[in-house]
């Protein structure tokens, strides 16, 4: 499943806003708005926010991304989800985000691993062009 980015451009147009205006009430830039929008890649904090906002569940902004899908996606407050059901979708995004905060922990530790594999890699080519001569 995609970021719905049609439907989220769509309650903005029926909120009668701009996407620069949306983003000022998001606590986004017009940029980061747009950029994030146009990549269908939107962070899980700043999702959070565009849900609050319209006081959406996450999963109704992950639908298939075409205009006659959106008629059909239920309206569906907050406020009707069970509590049990949202301390779930919560700790499901709990555990997603220390998922990912692992993942970048793991790539900054592998990022470092390669800096210092071609630090060896140069101090060792140093070296042997020095025995060479």
């Amino acid at each position: 499943m995609k970021l719905n980015v049609d439907l989220i451009y769509n309650l903005i147009d029926k909120e009668g806003m701009s996407l620069t205006g949306f983003a000022k009430k998001v606590g986004m830039s017009h940029v980061g708005m747009k950029n994030a929008l146009d990549n269908g890649t939107m962070n899980l904090r700043n999702l959070i926010k565009i849900c609050e906002y319209f006081d959406k569940p996450i999963e109704y902004f992950f639908t298939e991304n075409s205009m006659n899908h959106i008629d059909k996606v239920t309206e569906e407050s907050i406020k009707d989800i069970p509590i049990d059901s949202m301390k779930y979708r919560f700790e499901l995004l709990t555990l997603i985000k220390d998922l990912v905060g692992e993942n970048r922990k793991m790539f900054e530790h592998i990022r470092e691993l390669e800096r210092d594999k071609r630090y060896l890699f140069e101090q060792l080519q140093k070296f042997w062009e020095s025995e060479k001569k």
